[in-house]
């Protein structure tokens, strides 16, 4: 499913996209990250819109834990990283046909 959606994504999303993630062998996909440079709220409503929910990081940033306060550190990367990210959903009932769809809605979002 995974292959299908990056096959179809446009050129420009596939240069935001982790390095790791299109190494279609050696992946096992339960959700597709992606990286919104901007407004990450209006393409989770834009893509729940289209009948598709995405979601966040769901983990905090531990260093912001109070339980690590001892650790505590500035992670600028790690937090603009948490906030920008928002996951594809990759379910095993979904077709190819699916896929397509969801890469097209995602390519219309940011053309």
């Amino acid at each position: 499913m995974a292959k299908t959606l990056l096959t179809n994504l446009n050129s420009e999303i596939k240069n935001s996209l982790p390095s790791a993630i299109l190494d279609i062998r050696n992946c096992v996909y339960y959700h597709f990250p992606i990286y919104v440079h901007k407004d990450v709220e209006k393409f989770q409503h834009y893509m729940l819109r289209s009948g598709i929910d995405v979601v966040g990081y769901a983990l905090p940033i531990n260093s912001d834990e109070e339980v690590f306060h001892s650790f505590k550190q500035n992670l600028p990367f790690a937090k603009q990283i948490k906030e920008n990210t928002t996951f594809l959903p990759i379910h095993d009932d979904y077709s190819n046909k699916d896929m397509v769809s969801m890469a097209k809605i995602v390519n219309q979002y940011f053309s």
